[in-house]
């Protein structure tokens, strides 16, 4: 029964998060939102949006270590997952003022959570320094990208977005559905996935972290996975960096920031232990690729998938 659960709450959560980020992209023009505004708070933020959902139910029901392995384990899975198989498709050429903020912004993220963790919880005051991290950082992208003008990646995203899924021509009427009926899905789907989680560990005996980190996090991060992937496809690749490194800061002050508002997360598990450096490692190498040549390659996209075989193997096996 806690596979058939899981499996439904990962479908929900998929075509929820796919439903609410399409109809809202339709909404957002017949508001006449530009598309900077669009790119930065609907595409990049709503992307996160099955990590928000699970985690904060998780964190509702008390079941801490799925409410924080779940963020853990999708910047993982979005760095070496992602951005392994989408570099290996087509290798990412990386825009230089990605690196000079954005990258940076991703790295202080990690290391806030990183030291967070190591306080035994992550409280309301906590969860309020990071979403004020998150209102620096969304308001500092804001003012960047104006600047920069149309030609800028965080707007060739939207483009890519309309482009990639025939939603793009919906009725304002079905972009509403899409939008209340996404919610409703994603809500749905994260009770179900979590309590399913829960089930699971208990009957295989393994801990709600490794459940959290692996299966659900793979989950939360389908909707990163599902564009990144068709973007490669198209040989838009570069959208896919922006698309992983913007989600991952949501994941760690957003998701995090606001769970912790609504009930106080525990952090002491294994969790911090060995998942929170390999978090903070993926973080840095990610960093250190990109600075060296501007450039995910080949090698470094199946350097990366490499190291998720052995993070998830260790899960299993330990």
């Amino acid at each position: 029964m806690s596979f058939i659960q899981i499996f439904i709450g990962l479908a929900l959560l998929f075509f929820g998060g796919e439903s609410l980020v399409r109809g809202a992209v339709k909404l957002a023009q017949k508001f006449k939102l530009s598309k900077l505004i669009t790119g930065i708070t609907i595409v990049a933020y709503g992307t996160s949006s099955p990590e928000l959902l699970i985690t904060i139910q998780a964190s509702l029901k008390g079941l801490s270590d799925i409410a924080l392995g779940n963020v853990i384990g999708s910047n993982i899975a979005n760095i070496f997952l992602v951005l392994g198989l989408v570099s290996i498709l087509n290798p990412i050429n990386v825009e230089k003022k990605l690196i000079s903020f954005d990258l940076n912004y991703l790295l202080f993220a990690s290391f806030i959570l990183f030291a967070f963790i190591f306080t035994g919880e992550i409280n309301y005051q906590k969860g309020l320094i990071l979403l004020i991290a998150l209102v620096i950082f969304t308001f500092s992208t804001y003012k960047r990208h104006k600047v920069n003008g149309e030609s800028d990646p965080m707007l060739n995203q939207v483009d890519e977005i309309e482009e990639q899924f025939y939603f793009l021509n919906l009725t304002n009427k079905l972009a509403v559905i899409l939008v209340v009926l996404g919610v409703f899905m994603l809500s749905f789907g994260a009770n179900i996935l979590v309590m399913g989680a829960s089930e699971l560990a208990l009957q295989f005996g393994m801990s709600e972290a490794a459940i959290a980190v692996t299966i659900i996090a793979i989950g939360g991060s389908a909707p990163e996975l599902a564009t990144s992937v068709v973007a490669a496809c198209r040989k838009h690749s570069d959208i896919a960096i922006g698309n992983v490194i913007g989600s991952n800061i949501f994941n760690i002050l957003g998701v995090l920031g606001i769970s912790s508002l609504i009930s106080p997360i525990v952090t002491n598990s294994t969790l911090a232990i060995f998942d929170i450096w390999v978090l903070l490692f993926s973080s840095l190498l990610l960093f250190s690729f990109v600075s060296k040549k501007k450039l995910l390659s080949r090698l470094n996209g199946f350097t990366f998938l490499l190291f998720y075989s052995l993070y998830i193997l260790w899960q299993f096996i330990f």
